[in-house]
Protein backbone atom coordinates (compact mmCIF):
# COMPACT_ATOMS: atom_id res chain seq x y z
CA UNK A 1 0.00 0.00 0.00
CA UNK A 2 1.37 3.37 -1.03
CA UNK A 3 1.54 6.42 1.21
CA UNK A 4 -0.90 9.09 0.02
CA UNK A 5 -1.43 12.85 0.30
CA UNK A 6 -4.81 14.65 0.34
CA UNK A 7 -5.12 17.40 -2.31
CA UNK A 8 -7.86 19.71 -3.65
CA UNK A 9 -11.62 19.17 -3.44
CA UNK A 10 -13.33 17.57 -6.47
CA UNK A 11 -16.96 18.01 -7.53
CA UNK A 12 -18.87 15.32 -9.45
CA UNK A 13 -16.64 12.28 -8.80
CA UNK A 14 -18.20 9.23 -10.49
CA UNK A 15 -18.69 5.79 -8.97
CA UNK A 16 -20.81 2.67 -9.44
CA UNK A 17 -23.67 2.45 -6.92
CA UNK A 18 -25.11 -1.00 -6.10
CA UNK A 19 -28.92 -1.33 -6.26
CA UNK A 20 -31.20 -4.26 -5.41
CA UNK A 21 -33.64 -5.52 -8.02
CA UNK A 22 -37.04 -6.97 -7.04
CA UNK A 23 -35.70 -10.54 -7.16
CA UNK A 24 -32.84 -9.68 -4.71
CA UNK A 25 -30.24 -9.59 -7.50
CA UNK A 26 -27.81 -6.67 -7.58
CA UNK A 27 -27.23 -4.24 -10.43
CA UNK A 28 -25.07 -1.14 -10.64
CA UNK A 29 -25.82 2.43 -11.75
CA UNK A 30 -23.57 5.44 -12.33
CA UNK A 31 -23.64 8.03 -9.53
CA UNK A 32 -21.59 11.07 -8.45
CA UNK A 33 -20.38 12.57 -5.17
CA UNK A 34 -18.04 15.28 -3.86
CA UNK A 35 -14.60 14.13 -2.77
CA UNK A 36 -10.93 15.13 -2.62
CA UNK A 37 -8.06 14.25 -4.94
CA UNK A 38 -5.34 12.03 -3.48
CA UNK A 39 -1.74 11.65 -4.66
CA UNK A 40 0.23 8.40 -4.51
CA UNK A 41 3.56 9.36 -2.93
CA UNK A 42 5.23 6.36 -4.57
CA UNK A 43 4.84 7.59 -8.16
CA UNK A 44 3.09 10.99 -8.12
CA UNK A 45 -0.19 9.89 -9.77
CA UNK A 46 -3.25 11.83 -8.59
CA UNK A 47 -6.53 9.90 -8.22
CA UNK A 48 -10.14 10.90 -7.53
CA UNK A 49 -10.54 8.29 -4.76
CA UNK A 50 -8.56 7.73 -1.58
CA UNK A 51 -8.56 3.93 -1.83
CA UNK A 52 -7.48 4.05 -5.48
CA UNK A 53 -4.46 6.18 -4.54
CA UNK A 54 -3.65 3.82 -1.65
CA UNK A 55 -3.86 0.79 -4.00
CA UNK A 56 -1.75 2.45 -6.72
CA UNK A 57 1.28 0.29 -5.91
CA UNK A 58 -0.84 -2.91 -6.10
CA UNK A 59 -1.83 -1.92 -9.66
CA UNK A 60 1.81 -1.38 -10.66
CA UNK A 61 1.56 2.43 -10.52
CA UNK A 62 -0.38 2.26 -13.81
CA UNK A 63 -2.13 5.47 -14.85
CA UNK A 64 -5.21 3.42 -15.90
CA UNK A 65 -6.75 0.05 -15.03
CA UNK A 66 -10.20 -1.60 -15.07
CA UNK A 67 -12.10 -1.99 -11.78
CA UNK A 68 -14.65 -4.82 -11.95
CA UNK A 69 -18.06 -4.96 -10.27
CA UNK A 70 -20.38 -7.94 -9.94
CA UNK A 71 -19.53 -11.15 -11.76
CA UNK A 72 -17.05 -13.78 -10.66
CA UNK A 73 -13.84 -15.55 -11.69
CA UNK A 74 -14.14 -19.03 -13.18
CA UNK A 75 -11.02 -20.95 -14.23
CA UNK A 76 -9.02 -17.72 -14.17
CA UNK A 77 -11.45 -15.89 -16.49
CA UNK A 78 -13.76 -13.01 -15.51
CA UNK A 79 -17.47 -13.85 -16.06
CA UNK A 80 -20.39 -11.43 -15.98
CA UNK A 81 -20.50 -8.12 -14.15
CA UNK A 82 -19.21 -4.80 -15.46
CA UNK A 83 -15.87 -3.11 -15.61
CA UNK A 84 -15.25 0.55 -14.90
CA UNK A 85 -12.08 2.26 -16.12
CA UNK A 86 -10.08 3.97 -13.39
CA UNK A 87 -7.87 6.75 -14.76
CA UNK A 88 -5.47 8.98 -12.89
CA UNK A 89 -6.30 12.69 -13.04
CA UNK A 90 -2.68 13.69 -13.57
CA UNK A 91 0.88 13.03 -12.43
CA UNK A 92 2.67 15.49 -10.17
CA UNK A 93 6.36 15.62 -9.35
CA UNK A 94 7.44 14.21 -6.01
CA UNK A 95 9.27 16.76 -3.87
Amino acid sequence: MSAIKKLERLEGTEYMKAKLAGDTSVYYVDATYTSHAYQCLGCGLVWDRKNTAADCERHGHAAQYDARYGGYVENGQWKGGRSYPRRAIRRESLR
